[in-house]
């Protein structure tokens, strides 16, 4: 995750998080696990570092950070990835052709789960 500016209001720190281009998006997931601190609170102890707003969306700008190499097809922004240079994938990022299966999931299977 890469992070802009902060910008604080009378809450406290908020951080915009940047875009990584290349990278499926996964902002529900991400999003989930930031929720978990707060769904789970009695879990954490009081002396770690405080949770902090994310804030993610479409206009925060495009971090320019390059992607990891040898990561699976499934971690990549699919058009972004039928756009790039056949070499630059197969050479610098020598992308895995290992098979990793993605779950989807929705944070309302969270909810269910907890009822349960």
């Amino acid at each position: 995750m890469s992070l802009d500016d902060t910008d604080t209001d009378g809450t406290g720190t908020i951080y915009r998080v940047k875009i990584l281009v290349w990278r499926r998006n996964i902002d529900q997931y991400v999003q989930m696990i930031d929720d978990e601190r707060k769904w789970s609170a009695d879990i954490f102890s009081g002396s770690r570092a405080k949770s902090v707003t994310r804030v993610r969306s479409p206009e925060n700008p495009k971090s320019s950070r390059r992607p990891p190499g040898e990561l699976p097809t499934t971690l990549f922004n699919h058009n972004w990835l039928e756009d790039a240079d056949d070499d630059y994938c197969q050479i610098t990022l020598d992308v895995s052709k290992e098979d990793f299966p993605w779950i989807e999931f929705t944070p309302e299977q969270r909810q269910e789960a907890d009822i349960m």
